[in-house]
């Protein structure tokens, strides 16, 4: 005899495309895909069986880049791992400067792994073999704090050699690091030289293949006899708590003459008393503020100085654009900060306005701009902002303009965070009050467990305290407001939300030392559906909710002293044991789950009521409770009964009677 039988199965794990699949997971890491097949067979036992685990090893895949690139060439565009370098391209804007004769001079890189895995690279500083003279004591920097600047203190590259112009960077997957070229220029004036920073894998640049190796990334350095502007940006943070980073523009007339004031360089319509609404002559250092990632503001403070006659902050909004303001706009209104320098005192001297330059910095003055800005703390961990500024003023050589862009980057942190609260309240704002009923039958289990039910409705929940981490909040609770029965099962939901920047790693668990619940209660923990088991690590993307169901099974017959009864649960980063959150699930009372009713069924149709039978309605009718029958003397007659559990769990009982109302002589 055969029998037809269902079968499904549970595929776990998942399969992409080659590329993407590796490119997206950790080169080397392990990929364990099984089938599961649950089914009934012939005799009608329901079965599960499970195949043998398929693993895959990701591969690695190698991306290598560096920026900025070469940005044009006479023969176009070009790719930038192209196998020759071309000396005839025009760098970009930000690896173009000026030194005099026998000069140094500092071009920042950005090297990026994007691959999947972690990877060394060779670096080689090509010179231009028509260049005679060259570039000298070229060498490569690690540029730590990531102003394009080789800092005292900076180390080099790991094995740099002087000779060859080698060395080795390690960057870690999906991850970039900045260094710095630094050279001296020939002790002769308007020599124009370039260089070409390579990177590759593998013994030479030539054994490589694409994406890993990069070239064609110049740097153009020209030796003058004018004034120099050097700007370099440096910035500090993001903070981990507040997303704050705090920039220092900031740079000094390296050259040998004065620098000058650009004529009608500025417009301001925003007037302080020391700086009145006029079209202004003078040097303007201009940072725009980053709008990646979204939601970046400039955080309300600014300070500047400089070796200059008079110096002034300044500010730009869209409102007022292209002119600027005196008077500090709202933090979030602000699209650029500016330090405007003018060449004369006081502010109405006419040099500040005059349509020729004049000498505003001269050789070996400096000047600082200080400001700083909020990222979002929920920005992704390891992304890049980016800082640039602008110097414009004028070269004593001519009236032409002169700008030098400087450019900084900083990479967010990781930031761990968790939140424990009561279904759906995980997410509300960090220290919000909660009060109110919970509403929603979802959020609580009412089926049977074990064979014990669960007397209680969504309209008895309570939600009460105050969300955000243990370490500034009180714990917020979810409480059954009315009595509960022992012997009986209930279930709490609970919200975990990962409020970090990163996806981590929680452990959620019972914390008995918080509690204070009756002997023998067992706890458990599941997952959303209230069946399966809640894992030893839950992980959750940034950002990410999750719930849990806690289902609280109360042992004994009797009522336990000591009301309100605690569950404490606790959600912490496996990262960092001090990330911690806590929720309480709360009985306001327990009483005994024992209970039982019994009288004459004389309301034939009487069912268990649609509650759950533990409050069950009192049967109606002239006799419910009692009922009297006339008889013969000898003959039998019949009472039927109903006897009624209404406590919380199947029990046994013993029937008697009493002979109050029964004949002498009946049995």
């Amino acid at each position: 005899m055969f029998r037809k039988v269902g079968v499904m199965l549970a595929l776990t794990g998942f399969l992409l495309s080659s590329s993407v699949f590796a490119q997206a997971t950790r080169a080397g890491e392990r990929i364990e895909n099984t089938a599961t097949a649950t089914y009934t067979d012939a005799s009608g036992i329901p079965q599960v069986t499970t195949s043998l685990a398929a693993v895959t090893v990701v591969s690695q895949v190698f991306r290598l880049d560096i920026a900025p690139n070469t940005a044009s060439a006479p023969s176009g565009t070009f790719a930038a791992d192209d196998a020759a370098t071309n000396f005839l391209g025009v760098p970009a804007i930000a690896n173009i400067d000026q030194t005099l004769p026998g000069g140094t001079v500092n071009f920042g890189y950005i090297i990026t792994n994007s691959g999947n895995g972690d990877d060394v690279y060779n670096l080689n500083v090509l010179l231009n073999n028509a260049d005679t003279p060259a570039l000298s004591n070229v060498n490569v920097y690690f540029d730590t704090n990531g102003n394009s600047v080789a800092d005292s203190g900076e180390p080099l590259v790991t094995s740099w050699n002087t000779t060859a112009l080698s060395g080795t960077v390690a960057v870690s997957r999906n991850s970039s690091i900045r260094v710095v070229v630094s050279a001296t220029t020939p002790n002769t004036v308007g020599l124009v030289r370039k260089l070409d920073l390579v990177g590759f894998r593998g013994a030479t640049f030539a054994a490589s293949v694409i994406n890993e190796r990069d070239r064609n990334n110049l740097s153009q350095v020209t030796t003058v006899s004018d004034a120099i502007l050097d700007i370099s940006v440096t910035p500090s943070g993001p903070n981990a708590t507040t997303g704050l980073i705090n920039y220092i523009v900031s740079g000094t007339n390296s050259g040998n003459q004065c620098a000058r004031s650009r004529p009608n360089s500025v417009v301001i319509t925003g007037a302080t008393p020391a700086l009145p609404n006029a079209t202004y002559s003078g040097i303007l250092i201009d940072n725009a503020i980053p709008t990646t990632p979204a939601g970046t503001v400039f955080n309300g403070t600014a300070t500047g100085s400089s070796g200059g006659a008079l110096t002034f902050v300044i500010y730009q909004t869209t409102a007022i654009a292209p002119a600027w303001t005196a008077t500090a706009p709202a933090a979030v209104s602000v699209t650029r900060v500016g330090l405007l320098i003018l060449p004369a005192t006081p502010v109405g001297a006419a040099f500040n306005t005059s349509a020729t330059p004049a000498a505003t910095l001269c050789a070996s003055a400096d000047y600082t701009l200080n400001f700083g800005v909020t990222v979002p703390t929920t920005t992704a961990a390891g992304t890049i902002i980016t800082d640039s500024a602008t110097v414009t003023s004028v070269s004593a050589a001519s009236t032409t303009v002169v700008s030098t862009t400087g450019s900084a980057t900083s990479t967010m942190p990781t930031i761990l965070g968790v939140v424990i609260a009561p279904n759906t309240q995980a997410s509300v704002a960090n220290g919000t009050v909660l009060t109110g009923n919970l509403a929603g039958a979802a959020a609580f289990c009412t089926d049977p467990i074990g064979g014990r039910r669960t007397p209680v409705a969504p309209s008895v929940f309570a939600i009460a305290g105050t969300t955000g981490l243990l370490a500034t909040a009180t714990a917020d609770r979810t409480e059954v407001l009315n009595a509960f029965p022992m012997n009986a099962t209930a279930c709490f939901v609970n919200s975990i939300r990962n409020n970090g920047n990163s996806s981590q790693t929680f452990d959620v668990a019972f914390d008995s030392s918080l509690s204070n619940l009756p002997a023998n209660t067992q706890v458990a923990l599941f997952q959303a559906d209230g069946t399966n088991p809640l894992p030893s690590s839950l992980i959750i993307a940034a950002g990410a909710t999750i719930n849990v169901v806690i289902k609280l099974t109360f042992d004994g017959a009797t009522t336990p002293a000591g009301a309100p009864f605690n569950a404490v649960i606790r959600a912490t980063s496996q990262a960092n044991s001090s990330i911690t959150d806590i929720t309480v699930n709360r009985m306001s009372s327990l009483v005994s789950g024992v209970s039982v009713q019994v009288f004459n069924n004389d309301l034939l149709t009487a069912t268990n009521p649609a509650t759950g039978g533990f409050v069950p309605a009192v049967p109606t009718g002239t006799n419910a409770t009692t009922a009297t029958v006339t008889a013969n003397a000898g003959s039998t007659i019949t009472f039927p009964l109903v006897v009624r559990n209404t406590g919380s769990s199947p029990d046994n009982f013993t029937l008697s009677t009493t002979g109050a109302g029964i004949p002498s002589g009946s049995t």
